[in-house]
């Protein structure tokens, strides 16, 4: 008679699949009592309008929640382990090798007790295909990267930070002890695992070079592994980035040495362009999307630092398989093929005068700088380009908030954004230059209770018109103006002229009409032609 072990080994994975074996969510070795009983998502109270889901699920969806220090991370059903291991010894085997090779692991310790309770036997350990290691955690033990904005408490569990771990020091007793029981257990993972078959990620924040190379030595022990992400600091620092990156392509087989210096200012300049073009200076679609944005505010570039639910800085999830531990170089001191972050290497520009323009060029034309601050601030930042590079640029963008927008004339925003057009006009090519200008008026218009009330939003349009007309030149110009939206053709014809290619198909401003429109598009009965094309 047929046996179920008689079955292919995929069609066997699909009915382990089916009995929940396999999963999305990380399951912790460290507290496997999490997962003795079966919570499931809890049912909304009185005050909570929607039911809680498992925070690894909900994360992968692109969300974020809040839950308390006492409800899990994992709210899936219970694993069906147990009753599929006491089957038979055959169905034992087959079930033990596919839960361990098909499921992500993780272990969180704090402090060197923590490998003591961990029983994990040389067949798990050969068996065991990804594994995320943290040795510490803050601002929870949880892994959970973002504190409120006191900092006093973790903003996905509310755990109090003063409770977390702090970074390892190798000259304390307690980093010594915990040194010790990362050795040990290393080298029984080394002594048990294949070549290219562990993805293995290793987080533990350290205080600096030293304490940090004492980390990264038992990983020498091991043998090739599939993937390699590791993680020496909660902040960016360049010299332990350098570190995780170097330990990690050599876990990897991946590391080469360097042999002498490679002549790359001999190649041809366009050969140089596109080189540099395929570095994180150069806009890609593999970006994380959030990064993309080149903005600007207060004179720094803060673009590649998207904000989560909480209001912070966050990961692009794509770094580690927790989608919880963050591993992204820009934010940390970590290394991980998987980020999809954006890292502008700065420092090529510090290389020679000859690699300097080079950088220039390929950042300021495969990309454009939004910017978010004072028009002055803003001419401020552009003097600080080398001179002549600016021709090179290829789009800007300007956002007015609606702070700024309400304080317009007190902030002298006209007089501002005219000598911002003259800089503009003198310093860049702009036959080639786009420019898009988004006004944040959308709720102001929206929430104003006579049409009068939106005066200062129609005559904000008409400021930034006629000082753009300077600029007839210009290859396009873009408008997301949020109220008036109607207005957005009749700004685009008024300075770039009804004869430039980009208003050819528009001849005729297509205004919508009041019946034809949503309130949005609503033309103000003071509209008048004149006001736009009057410089």
């Amino acid at each position: 008679m047929a046996s179920f072990l008689d079955l292919p080994l995929h069609a066997r994975h699909r009915v382990y699949a089916y009995l929940g074996l396999f999963r999305w969510c990380p399951i912790e070795l460290s507290h496997p009592q999490i997962y003795e009983e079966s919570p499931g998502p809890s049912h909304p109270g009185f005050f909570d309008l929607t039911p809680r889901e498992c925070l690894y699920i909900c994360r992968r969806r692109g969300g974020d929640q809040t839950t308390g220090p006492d409800i899990p991370d994992c709210l899936c059903p219970r694993l069906p382990l147990h009753r599929l291991l006491l089957i038979s010894r055959a169905v034992y085997h087959d079930v033990f090798t596919a839960f361990y090779s098909r499921n992500n692991f993780l272990i969180r310790l704090h402090g060197a007790g923590g490998f003591e309770s961990l029983h994990l036997g040389q067949h798990i350990q050969s068996t065991i295909t990804s594994l995320l290691i943290r040795l510490n955690s803050w601002p929870c033990p949880r892994g959970h990267e973002v504190p409120f904005a006191t900092g006093f408490q973790c903003a996905t569990c509310k755990f109090f930070t003063a409770d977390a771990d702090p970074p390892l020091d190798m000259t304390s007793q307690a980093g010594q002890a915990l040194l010790h029981g990362w050795r040990r257990f290393a080298e029984r993972l080394a002594s048990s695992v294949s070549p290219s078959q562990l993805e293995l990620t290793l987080i533990c924040d350290v205080t600096d070079k030293a304490s940090g190379m004492a980390v990264l030595e038992p990983l020498l022990r091991f043998p090739t592994l599939k993937q390699c992400v590791i993680r020496l600091g909660r902040h960016f620092n360049y010299e332990l980035y350098q570190l995780a990156r170097e330990a990690s392509l050599r876990a990897q087989g991946l590391y080469s040495e360097t042999r002498g210096i490679f002549p790359f200012q001999r190649l041809p300049r366009e050969l140089r362009l596109k080189i540099l073009g395929y570095t994180h200076l150069g806009d890609h679609n593999s970006y994380f999307k959030a990064h993309r944005l080149l903005q600007i505010t207060k004179n720094r570039l803060v673009g590649g630092q998207c904000f989560s639910y909480h209001g912070s800085k966050t990961c692009c999830r794509k770094c580690t398989v927790t989608l919880v531990d963050c591993c992204c170089a820009p934010v940390r001191a970590a290394y991980s093929s998987n980020c999809e972050c954006r890292h502008i290497p700065f420092a090529l520009s510090r290389v020679s005068k000859e690699m300097r323009a080079d950088v220039m060029e390929v950042l300021l034309a495969q990309n454009s700088f939004d910017f978010l601050q004072d028009p002055e601030e803003t001419i401020g930042f552009l003097r600080n380009f080398p001179q002549g590079t600016l021709k090179y640029s290829r789009g800007i963008k300007l956002l007015f908030s609606e702070p700024e927008l309400d304080d317009w004339d007190q902030l002298r925003y006209r007089e501002k954004l005219t000598r911002l057009v003259v800089f503009i006009r003198d310093n860049f090519e702009l036959k080639r230059l786009s420019i898009t200008i988004t006004l944040d008026s959308f709720d102001r218009g929206a929430y104003a209770e006579e049409e009068e009330d939106t005066r200062f939003i129609y005559d904000i349009c008409r400021d930034i018109t006629r000082a753009l007309r300077l600029l007839h030149t210009l290859e396009d110009v873009q408008f997301d103006l949020g109220w008036f939206k109607a207005l957005e053709p009749v700004m685009k014809q008024a300075i770039l002229g009804q004869q430039h290619p980009m208003c050819l198909s528009t001849a005729k401003p297509a205004v919508p009409s009041r019946r034809e429109s949503g309130v949005w598009f609503k033309l103000p009965t003071w509209y008048q032609e004149g006001d736009f094309t009057r410089c």
